[in-house]
Parts: C-alpha cells; sequence; structure tokens
C-alpha cells in the first residue's frame, strides 16, 4: 500500500521482472523513459533490469500486488523493513483477494 504522495525512489532489479497488479487506486510508474497510469484492475509488467519508480498522486491510498520472477534479495529488505500497521480499509482490500 502507498499513501497519497508516497514515492518509491529509482531501482531496478538484476535478472529479475517485476509485475504489478493495481488492486486499488492510481499510481503512476515511470518505467525507463516511459509514465504509465494504472488504476485497480491494471498490471503493469517491469523488464528486468529496467530503471523504474512509482508514485502515488494521490488522494487516495494505492494498494498493490506485486511479484517478482527473481528475489535478487528484495523480500530480506520488505521482511526486515519498518512494520506497517493495517487498517479496517487495508484489511477490507486484503479480504477481497
Amino acid at each position: 500500500m502507498h499513501d497519497p504522495c508516497d514515492r518509491v525512489p529509482p531501482h531496478s532489479h538484476h535478472r529479475g521482472a517485476e509485475l504489478f497488479f493495481v488492486l486499488r487506486g492510481t499510481v503512476l510508474f515511470h518505467v525507463g523513459d516511459r509514465s504509465i497510469s494504472a488504476s485497480g484492475g491494471d498490471v503493469v509488467v517491469v523488464p528486468e533490469d529496467a530503471l523504474h519508480d512509482l508514485e502515488n498522486p494521490g488522494p487516495e491510498r494505492v494498494y498493490l500486488l506485486t511479484v517478482l520472477s527473481s528475489d535478487g534479495g528484495f523480500a530480506d529488505l520488505l521482511e526486515h523493513g519498518i512494520p506497517t500497521p493495517l487498517d479496517a480499509d487495508d484489511l477490507a482490500v486484503l479480504r477481497s483477494l
């Protein structure tokens, strides 16, 4: 989930494609020199090694399901990050999957 005005810094995944399933909200992806706006129900594929970032332009929270074709240590980063408590809206989105 990403709150309004959240932005993930530019990065790439060595030898790993990334798929984003937009569950709810609208998100702006920057992949190389392209910008892609995606909303609930859309899928965005980022090729391996492609420099990319994403941002939530608001006004609502964005929910994404992200799949990496190759971990490359990303799971460890997520597991040891800062935990975020889930509110009622978060749980509703997860329960609808």
